[in-house]
């Protein structure tokens, strides 16, 4: 219990992952003397200074084009295979200070190809990706919030395997024990019962919204002289029943096409 403790503070201390995804230039491979003074919280610690933005894109593409390079990412199988432990191989000389480079992980890379595929329309491996991601963070606990379990039960929503959305959030339920991040299991804090209420409406709210990006992308084809320009215009004029919207929804029926 007591090292538990232990871990906890020194997670609050280091705020390693919060605070370098604030930052407009994450964590980079530099020497102690590129590293500042920081004040977070009352606490003082030293970091890495941040980089200018070509620099960091230039270090990311390096760093995305090693993970392709020792991971077979572009294939069901590949993924499938990836091992689901915590010392998975990473790019080298990528933390400095301490500090570890998340960015650099494999199951956070895995999250970024998952929204490649599905823009692509290869939901399967998108999903394969996130389920992989999954499955890797649980055994490597380093500080993730449960929401960002969730993304794998969203896009399965979203895409119309709700059945199977309810069964990953049930998993990823029973993992967290109402917890609110993987390294803090067994210690807090706890999610409160409104956000656990929250919780239960992410399903309905992710089908709906895979309903309607599916509804806006046949009107886009089938009347692109009344379809709204963008997709949060639809949604607008959905949510407020308008009068284009219900001359939309009576076009698309006579064409065959229910609008939900």
């Amino acid at each position: 219990m007591l090292r538990k403790v232990f871990n906890y503070i020194k997670n609050e201390i280091q705020l390693t992952r919060e605070y370098y995804q604030g930052l407009s230039t994450p964590v980079s491979a530099l020497g102690s003397n590129d590293e500042v003074e920081i004040r977070y919280q009352g606490l003082t610690f030293k970091a890495p200074k941040p980089i200018a933005n070509e620099e960091y894109q230039r270090m990311r593409q390096a760093h995305e084009a090693w993970l392709e390079a020792h991971y077979d990412l572009n294939t069901a199988e590949g993924i499938q295979s990836i091992p689901e432990r915590s010392d998975l191989p990473r790019p080298p000389n990528v933390d400095s200070g301490g500090f570890r480079n998340y960015t650099c992980d494999v199951d956070y890379y895995l999250r970024l190809k998952s929204s490649i595929f599905e823009e692509a329309g290869n939901i399967r491996l998108a999903i394969l990706c996130l389920r992989k991601s999954n499955a890797i963070r649980m055994v490597s606990k380093r500080g993730y919030k449960k929401d960002d379990y969730y993304m794998l039960v969203r896009l399965l929503a979203r895409s119309g395997f709700t059945e199977e959305a309810q069964t990953e959030k049930l998993k990823i339920d029973q993992f967290f024990h109402g917890y609110t991040m993987d390294n803090l299991i067994g210690i807090g804090p706890k999610l409160t019962e409104q956000e656990l209420r929250a919780e239960d409406d992410i399903i309905a709210f992710e089908a709906q919204r895979g309903i309607d990006k599916r509804d806006y992308k046949w009107l886009q084809g089938a009347l692109p002289d009344i379809c709204p320009k963008s997709y949060s215009g639809y949604r607008r004029m959905k949510k407020g029943n308008t009068k284009n919207y219900q001359i939309i929804v009576a076009k698309a029926k006579e064409m065959g096409r229910e609008i939900l």
